[in-house]
């Protein structure tokens, strides 16, 4: 199991305190992350270990390499 930070901005460079989920997977911590949404139209991310693994905008998730 890994542990994720999930956070829910106004746009990418925002900042705000995120959650922290545990998962066996990012693809497990993505589906969490968007039934957990509250806000239309924010920015999701998935950090872990500091980095940011995935970004949501609108409807579709982006890997960061």
């Amino acid at each position: 199991m890994n542990l994720y930070c999930i956070t829910e901005k106004q746009n990418i460079n925002s900042f705000r305190e995120g959650y922290h989920l545990e998962c066996s997977s990012l693809l497990q911590a993505k589906k969490e992350a968007t039934k957990r949404q509250i806000f239309q139209d924010t920015v999701l991310t998935v950090e872990h270990l500091g980095q940011v693994l995935s970004v949501k905008t609108g409807k579709k998730w982006a890997d960061v390499d």
